[in-house]
């Protein structure tokens, strides 16, 4: 069965601080520890088991070293236990350097725990047409690849003062190609403005839409408010996968995922690619996930390689809905 959203235990917080360099260069990786035993901005939860940890990356200035901040952090969760994981991104923009913070989340069902979690929300944002990764007109980068969505000002659900904001690649109501965009929460400190912002990762056009979720850091969830439906969660992971480099055979692999029981309707789905604990350090590419086909009964889990390297990978997966 899936779980109630009051029966979860959940972490949140922001990470301040990442730089990355272009891709191919030195510095274009962030590896940080993230510990759950820290000042965190909701109680501590005490995990009983390894959570699913999933990782968004925020765009916290507008400029970065005298240019436009359009660097492309792809996000891992690696060796993640019930003290803590390591935070890892990786720029997948070979000409743009920039800086970042990090959302996350880490959740861990707990049928029949029953304790305080953090007011949700949730939605999917509609697909918008990506040009490839670095088109160019004329010898010059058009930038196409990039998309603001240009967000009404009152749609202030992705404030990241407020909750830890999650996105997720999806192919839902996208007619035609489906790309691998990487998500962008666009809150920069210098302007009172708050976007969301993608860029394509992959070698071809197409479209790309977003699921998101908001944890809050200063609301509880309150399940007899009237307006909050009855919110069940499923979560799990996906058995790591061999990836080739970007633009060679092999970058992209699928699985398939079944809920342990169905949703109402199609559930919301985050993800992020992982490295068990378990695992010996090995080579764990940047490798962006796509939640396509969702369906009340399950999902498409795909994913391609936007490192210049191989390696293996696996993924976290949680999917947010109500209840049948």
């Amino acid at each position: 069965m899936t779980t109630r959203y009051t029966e979860m235990r959940i972490a949140v917080d922001n990470f301040e601080g990442g730089t990355l360099s272009p891709a191919g260069q030195s510095g274009d990786w962030l590896d940080v520890f993230i510990s759950f035993e820290g000042d965190l901005p909701v109680k501590i939860p005490n995990f009983a088991a390894s959570p699913r940890v999933i990782v968004t990356p925020v765009k916290a200035t507008k400029f970065s070293g005298g240019q436009l901040n359009v660097a492309t952090p792809v996000c891992l969760a690696r060796d993640v236990s019930t003290k803590g994981f390591r935070l890892a991104a990786r720029n997948a923009d070979p000409d743009f350097g920039g800086s970042f913070a990090f959302d996350w989340v880490a959740i861990e069902e707990s049928p029949g725990v029953t304790g305080s979690v953090p007011a949700l929300e949730r939605g999917t944002f509609p697909p918008r047409y990506f040009a490839p990764s670095r088109e160019s007109l004329l010898g010059r980068r058009t930038f196409s690849d990039h998309v603001y969505y240009l967000l009404p000002r009152e749609l202030r659900l992705l404030d990241t003062k407020l909750s830890s904001v999650q996105l997720t690649a999806t192919d839902q109501n996208v007619a035609g190609p489906s790309v691998p965009a990487v998500g962008i929460v666009d809150d920069p400190f210098e302007i009172d403005e708050l976007d969301l912002s993608a860029h394509n990762t992959d070698l071809i056009a197409g479209s790309c839409a977003f699921n998101w979720a908001t944890f809050s850091y200063s609301k509880l969830f309150d399940p007899t408010d009237g307006n909050t439906p009855d919110q069940r969660i499923d979560t799990g992971e996906v058995a790591e996968a061999w990836f080739e480099s970007s633009g060679n055979a092999g970058d992209w692999r699928t699985w398939d995922v079944v809920f342990k029981s169905p949703f109402a309707v199609e559930p919301i789905v985050l993800l992020t690619a992982n490295k068990r604990a378990d695992i010996p350090v090995r080579l764990n590419p940047a490798v962006l996930g796509v939640a396509q086909a969702v369906t009340s009964h399950g999902f498409r889990l795909a994913a391609r390689n936007s490192d210049l390297s191989p390696g293996l990978a696996g993924f976290h997966w949680i999917a947010i809905g109500a209840s049948s």
